[in-house]
């Protein structure tokens, strides 16, 4: 027998009667953790959408851009075709409720100038329930307590709570550190507890990092949490894009153009307003999307990474035939994974992954940006 498979059968019939054992005796520490069987899991429903091939259930979803690029308003416009059920740039939508944190600005003219564009009344965005004020989700007794105890009492006849929108991250963990692993931890643990508790999916609201090509703002642990990662731009034409850059076991890429639609909402109601001062706000209106980046920029990120992977683990070589002495290098596998992360890959199929990574490697060597000798890389 291979001696891989020594001992299997024993282990099993000891398996065996440790579990008529503990049913033996109903004992209440029986394991926690069970295993299933393929079959087991084939049974169990497929994850579902809050928003068709974009938004899953239940999960973390990242709306990130610079300032002034129109995420704020595109997570509103996104929120409201949840609470009114109607498609959101062509994706069908799982109609719930929606709760709304919004730690900066005011949302009343926003959304007053939403239904002024719909032609609503306010009674059919009766699902949207908003809260304005600072939030802590970095304290573990800050504000999660109290989150999940306002949605558990939102009235919601009928309806479930499927998405809650924190507006911004920032504003959502003071004091914190986005570039530390701690802080970035830890936010990501209130997420979860918010999700697993509440049974809805959390949309945040985040900034774009210094270098826009690297994607969201802060530690990489937010990007690998993510199910959901949606870019916003808005270029010097003033074309403005959604871009889907990562779907958790889905196709991405897709791009959603849009543009602001300024709304007059009449005369100021500020008391110390000069005569002839109006209000207004803008709205979200589907457009056609600005063309892609070219690839190029892609190779520029797997540059990066290969940069990141260097500092972070590289060890400097003493020479070989192929190696020149004193370079520093690393394994491929390394800067894969850390490519893997910067692009959205991690979560991908192999063979996603492996595609991908071959087509920016090889226009990298043979751009003479870096070189190889398997199984180590360096930076020429």
């Amino acid at each position: 027998m291979d001696k891989t498979f020594e001992g299997v059968d024993d282990l099993r019939a000891e398996y065996e009667r440790e579990a008529q054992r503990r049913e033996r005796d109903g004992r209440e520490d029986a394991p926690s953790l069970r295993l299933l069987t393929v079959n087991e899991l084939m049974m169990q429903p497929r994850p579902l959408w809050t928003v068709r091939d974009v938004l899953i259930q239940r999960g973390l979803g990242i709306v990130y851009g610079e300032p002034g690029s129109g995420k704020s308003f595109l997570a509103l416009d996104l929120g409201a075709c949840i609470v009114r059920g109607i498609a959101w740039f062509g994706h069908r939508v799982t109609q719930s409720s929606v709760a709304y944190f919004s730690c900066e600005g005011s949302l009343r003219a926003r959304i007053e100038a939403y239904l002024q564009h719909h032609r609503l009344a306010g009674t059919e965005l009766d699902g949207l329930f908003v809260r304005q004020g600072a939030l802590d989700l970095l304290d573990p007794h800050g504000d999660v307590g109290d989150i999940i105890e306002a949605i558990g009492v939102i009235p919601n006849p009928g309806r479930t709570v499927g998405a809650i929108v924190v507006d911004t991250l920032n504003r959502a963990m003071p004091g914190g550190n986005e570039n530390a692993s701690e802080d970035m931890g830890r936010v990501i643990a209130a997420a979860k507890r918010i999700q697993d508790t509440t049974g809805a999916a959390v949309l945040l609201v985040h900034h774009s990092g210094k270098d826009a090509r690297k994607g969201s703002r802060g530690h990489s642990s937010l990007k690998g949490a993510a199910d959901l990662e949606i870019e916003v731009t808005n270029n010097e034409a003033g074309e403005r894009c959604a871009a889907v850059r990562k779907v958790k076991d889905h196709e991405d890429g897709e791009r959603l153009g849009f543009r602001l639609v300024h709304i007059d909402l009449g005369p100021s109601s500020d008391p110390d307003a000069d005569p002839g001062e109006r209000d207004g706000s803008c709205v979200v209106e589907p457009a056609a999307a600005p063309a892609a980046a070219p690839k190029a920029m892609r190779r520029d990120v797997a540059l990066d990474a290969l940069r990141e992977a260097i500092g972070e683990c590289g060890e400097k070589m003493a020479g070989t035939s192929t190696v020149p002495a004193g370079v520093r290098v690393v394994k491929l596998d390394q800067w894969r994974a850390r490519w893997a992360l910067r692009t959205g890959y991690e979560d991908s199929t192999g063979n996603s992954i492996a595609v991908n990574f071959h087509k920016d490697k090889d226009a990298l060597l043979k751009a003479n940006r870096i070189a190889i000798s398997k199984p180590y890389v360096w930076l020429t």
